[in-house]
């Protein structure tokens, strides 16, 4: 790469042709802000950090910032969980995500069964991005909610398997930012 004009073609860059991971643009950008606030702490009397230093700081920073994102829950012991039908006249809505990373692409599916376990609408949808997994998971979530509602669906159970999800649908846990949009648009 011979020149970036503008700091978002280097983050771009490193995704898109180094494919850099989202963990190590993270870094990236979180050295770049921390060069830029150590250079204007200068700029008005402080001392400069050595780059040692400024390295733990943002390393750390960024690690503070990631936990307090993201909820961690004490481990569990799981239990199998199975299938059950919805109680009449409940419609359920499964749905999943799905990454393909070599492609830089993603998929959703959703299936709705009526009471008694017969599936009666179903959809699935490639999506062009480079998505997470659970960005994916939220984008199903959010699909399964405006494909239930488009097919005149009111009174759906939504499953999913990604406990994020659920918890941020059901209001006990803020989301993480990454899909914040994806459970309003959700739960609007």
């Amino acid at each position: 790469m011979d020149k970036c004009p503008e700091f978002i073609d280097l983050v771009w860059y490193a995704r898109n042709v180094k494919q850099w991971t989202e963990e190590d643009i993270g870094l990236m950008v979180m050295t770049a802000w921390g060069i830029w606030t150590n250079r204007n702490e200068v700029r008005h009397g402080k001392n400069r950090k050595p780059a040692a230093v400024l390295a733990k700081w943002t390393k750390s920073y960024l690690e503070d910032y990631l936990m307090a994102n993201h909820s961690t829950r004490p481990y569990k012991e799981s239990t199998e969980v199975t299938w059950q039908l919805p109680k009449p006249p409940w419609f359920k809505a499964n749905m999943d995500g799905a990454v393909f990373s070599q492609q830089k692409e993603a998929g959703v599916g959703v299936v709705i069964r009526d009471h008694f376990g017969a599936v009666v609408a179903a959809v699935s949808r490639k999506l062009k991005a480079p998505l997470g997994a659970l960005e994916v998971e939220a984008k199903a979530m959010e699909e399964a909610v405006n494909f239930a509602w488009d097919m005149g669906i009111r009174e759906c159970i939504f499953e999913s398997d990604s406990l994020t999800v659920v918890n941020a649908m059901l209001r006990l846990t803020d989301p993480p930012s990454t899909i914040a949009n994806n459970i309003a648009g959700s739960l609007s």
